[in-house]
């Protein structure tokens, strides 16, 4: 059972609800400072399997909101920064995760964030220097400052983080709900354009790549 007053401490949040299946829910309090640097230090592996079927998390901290919804084996996560970006993902729910062997506390981290932007400090070894090739990369992480694009560094120190191009996986982009639909691999179809037609060739790859494909 997710013990609420213990992630909002554990993952140093100032305010988090719980929200049941039956629509029923509880609010709480703490410190706060430290919800960034605790998410990317430990993850949210833990508290996505102490979540029941239905329920949905919510943690806030000074400029940034976490959701998490778990649903069947996965809980789909979404972090919102105030005046800044929004980045969502599954998280897979493992069985021997469990909000029980949550860590200690995190530390107050006290920052002056401007525009209340997460604060950043980018590892210089992973500055960007040819953006474009950077952006085709859809498995990196792409992380703006005001210092330059980078693809690593540390939360909750730093300069204010601009902005972030999540990482994303080809068969994750699309709808999941047309991947259920159409028994497909990845939210992709192929069929005619102007000038052209899909042929029987085209239609059997797609076929045999899990995808859809239209043939004429």
């Amino acid at each position: 059972m997710m013990q609420l007053e213990q992630v909002i401490s554990a993952y140093g949040a100032t305010r988090g609800s719980l929200t049941k299946a039956d629509g029923s829910a509880e609010e709480s309090s703490g410190p706060g400072g430290g919800l960034v640097a605790a998410v990317e230090q430990r993850g949210l592996d833990a508290i996505a399997a102490g979540l029941s079927e239905g329920e949905t998390l919510c943690l806030e901290d000074s400029g940034v909101s976490l959701v998490l919804k778990r649903s069947g084996n996965q809980a789909r996560m979404r972090v919102t920064w105030t005046d800044g970006p929004t980045y969502e993902e599954s998280i897979e729910v493992r069985p021997d995760s469990s909000t029980q062997n949550a860590p200690a506390p995190a530390p107050t981290v006290t920052t002056a964030a401007t525009n209340h932007s997460p604060l950043f400090a980018p590892d210089p070894s992973t500055e960007v220097t040819d953006l474009v090739s950077a952006l085709h990369r859809n498995d990196t992480p792409l992380y703006v400052s005001q210092s330059g694009v980078f693809t690593g560094g540390q939360f909750g120190a730093g300069e204010p983080l601009l902005g972030v191009v999540p990482p994303i996986a080809v068969d994750g982009l699309g709808a999941e709900s047309f991947r259920a639909a159409h028994g497909v691999r990845a939210a992709y179809v192929s069929g005619a354009m102007a000038g052209g037609i899909g042929s029987a060739e085209i239609v059997i790859a797609m076929g045999e790549a899990g995808l859809l494909g239209f043939y004429g």
